[in-house]
């Protein structure tokens, strides 16, 4: 039997005995108002009798003082009515009073049989309280070997559950490490392959420096030999061409003209940093912008953000698209 079975039943047991203690005040009410109402017929019937006493009299002085003769017919005739209402005042309290006797005969018997309905049910309820706690107990018993039992089953799951998360951690571990490793070996691969490339970068520079000393030498030794030919032209009375113009301003320089003249330098930390600011520059406008645009926001003259730009655009983190820049 379950709780809510035994929960039931007890409901069930203070319902029936509600309904009994209701209907036994009932009964008691019933018999209080019927007892009441033959004391108020007695009553009325005393008060009856005392009101038609008190006509009789009334009625026996008149006849006493309207008619002198036939007093003593008239007073035998009142004595025998007077006789009868007497006797029939008799009769009526006997009926009452046997009545009356017979009702409380009935309510002792009620009265009996209620008292050995009411004992009768709280031995029937001993004896379910009785047979319920044999039920509650064993009921209990039962629970308490189901309980040890499943106490005893998540214990063998929990220690099986933490071999195996042993078991996960430890295999985890070798693969962190496993993956370490080869990080490691990547980062060591990745970082001659860029010292070899910065080398190759560099002998490249260097090589292209040196031609270009050695073009501003070639063009030096023309100019030279033109500023020889003029000086002997003048000499012969000829008009001297005027002389070339000044190279403009960096800040003058379109901008195919500031990344033609950029010369690869060694990597510097504030042109490391720069770079930097450049390449955020470029990641944070997926539009693309101008080389002027650059220049503003950063703060560097042209001929620097063009060495940049170039740089960024020779190992592939920008290029050119027709005249905005982007970052890859």
């Amino acid at each position: 039997m379950s709780f809510e079975d035994v929960r039931a039943l007890t409901q069930g047991i203070l319902k029936s005995q509600e309904t009994r203690a209701a209907g036994l005040a009932a009964l008691h009410a019933q018999t209080q108002a019927q007892l009441h109402g033959a004391q108020a017929q007695l009553q009325q019937g005393q008060r009856d009798l005392q009101a038609l006493a008190h006509r009789l009299h009334t009625d026996l002085a008149n006849m006493r003082a309207n008619m002198r003769q036939g007093d003593v017919q008239r007073q035998a005739a009142v004595n025998d009515w007077m006789k009868n209402v007497v006797a029939a005042h008799d009769t009526m309290a006997r009926q009452q009073h046997a009545h009356l006797a017979h009702f409380c005969t009935e309510l002792r018997q009620g009265e009996a049989q209620r008292s050995s309905n009411v004992s009768s049910w709280i031995a029937q309820t001993a004896s379910d309280r009785q047979a319920m706690g044999q039920t509650q107990r064993a009921n209990l018993g039962k629970a308490r070997s189901d309980l040890a039992q499943g106490e005893q089953r998540r214990s063998a799951a929990t220690h099986s559950w933490l071999q195996a998360v042993a078991a996960a951690q430890q295999t985890m571990a070798n693969q962190q490490r496993s993956s370490l490793a080869k990080t490691r070996s990547d980062l060591a691969r990745t970082r001659s392959e860029l010292a070899r490339n910065e080398a190759r970068r560099s002998g490249e520079a260097n090589g292209w420096l040196g031609k270009i000393a050695t073009s501003r030498a070639a063009g030096h030794a023309e100019w030279r030999r033109m500023e020889e030919a003029l000086h002997a032209k003048k000499l012969q009375g000829a008009v001297a061409p005027a002389p070339p113009a000044a190279p403009p301003p960096p800040e003058a320089l379109s901008e195919e003209e500031a990344i033609a003249r950029v010369q690869v330098g060694q990597m510097t930390p504030e042109f490391a940093n720069l770079r930097s600011r450049a390449f955020d520059y470029l990641a944070n406008r997926p539009d693309g912008t101008r080389l002027v645009e650059m220049e503003q926001a950063l703060g560097v003259s042209r001929i620097h953000m063009a060495r940049v730009v170039g740089s960024l655009m020779d190992e592939g983190k920008a290029e050119k698209r027709d005249l905005l820049y982007f970052a890859i």
